[in-house]
């Protein structure tokens, strides 16, 4: 097996160590090629690119000779763009000829890596094996004391709850994933679906990205262009995940609101949240802000294709400015053409279908 190894703070984690161990005891052919993204010392302050540079090389130096020491044989050691998927792109279309991709991060509500959902995002864009190694820190940076995980709550926004730093494992190994937005208004969120420290998960493409990658010059386009609708469109991820769960319900594509209904729960969005976008512009449970009624209106014109769709137009532009209604149009339009290809093929979906108002009970009572 040949691996393509994603790590950065986490990248001479003994629990990354300890699973390539574990793979070579399986495969003594193991190898593997280790990425490291350069990440700046904070994303919300200007940074210096070469100190990035440096530390980054420094840590996966370092984490290659531990690997060797591991008896774990690194092809070579590549330094790539600052984010994550941008970086595990370039080096695919370098070299595609990985069995599977290997990502290790810190704990939720440390990493910046899962609030993104890089570990399903990544399995969608590129159709191969994603394997998750979370690691319980990461040791500080031979370089620089920012690259201290202790210091990266503070870089991704994250505030302790509880009594007890955000993300840290509880009595029975889970973790609290808190969306930075939430954090700041002090609310709470949902455990995200991901693996407690010293666990590996392995992640599967969906069918769509599996039936996608069948044409890979297509898929390449297809992802891209959703990074950069979601890019441009300049709204944040939670309000994105609504309005592909809003186009989903609307059309009644299954395999759209399965894979959404994920995503927004890994952002810490509450079921009641999201099964209420059914009923959003009557919704006596949840209250949906002007700015996300005015968006969800429009994607509703849109998906109408009516005479109404001017009056909520000039309603978004309210909150939006012109690129970014332009951005968001095709947006809406790119999950209505997403749903439609799963549809069209009959995908359907890998696991039993949530249910479009989630948590039904066996007698059929619903659970909000």
């Amino acid at each position: 097996m040949r691996y393509l190894i994603v790590a950065h703070l986490t990248a001479d984690s003994p629990e990354l160590r300890s699973w390539l161990q574990s793979a070579r005891a399986k495969d003594t052919a193991l190898s593997c090629v280790l990425l490291a993204p350069t990440a700046p010392p904070t994303y919300w302050k200007a940074w210096d690119v070469l100190e990035d540079l440096r530390a980054a090389e420094a840590r996966a130096e370092r984490a290659r000779r531990l690997l060797d020491e591991a008896g774990i044989a690194v092809e070579r050691v590549v330094i790539g763009a600052r984010e994550p998927m941008t970086a595990i792109e370039d080096e695919l279309r370098k070299d595609p000829n990985f069995d599977a991709i290997v990502i290790a991060t810190l704990p939720p509500g440390l990493s910046r890596w899962l609030r993104l959902d890089l570990i399903h995002q990544c399995s969608r864009r590129t159709g191969m094996k994603v394997v998750a190694i979370v690691a319980k820190s990461a040791a500080p940076s031979p370089d620089r004391d920012s690259a201290h995980p202790a210091n990266e709550r503070t870089r991704s926004g994250l505030t302790e709850s509880a009594g007890r730093s955000a993300g840290q494992p509880d009595a029975v190994g889970t973790a609290t994933l808190v969306a930075p937005e939430r954090a700041l208004r002090g609310e709470s969120a949902r455990a995200a679906d991901l693996p407690a420290p010293d666990q590996a998960m392995d992640i599967a493409p969906t069918r769509l990205a599996r039936t996608l990658a069948h044409t890979p010059k297509v898929a390449e386009g297809y992802w891209a262009l959703h990074s950069q609708l979601e890019c441009y469109s300049a709204i944040e991820p939670e309000l994105a995940e609504l309005v592909a769960l809003r186009v989903a319900c609307r059309q009644h594509f299954t395999e759209l609101w399965q894979e959404h209904v994920r995503i927004a729960r890994a952002l810490g969005t509450p079921d009641v949240r999201i099964a209420a976008l059914e009923h959003w512009a009557a919704s006596e449970h949840v209250r949906f802000d002007d700015r996300e009624r005015a968006v969800l209106a429009y994607v509703d014109a849109v998906c109408q294709e009516g005479g109404a769709v001017v009056e909520t137009r000039e309603l978004v532009e309210r909150y939006l400015d012109q690129s970014q209604v332009i951005a968001l149009t095709l947006l809406i339009g790119f999950y209505r053409m997403s749903g439609s290809f799963a549809h069209g093929l009959s995908l359907g979906t890998d696991e039993p279908f949530v249910g479009w108002s989630l948590f039904h009970g066996e007698n059929g009572e619903q659970h909000l």
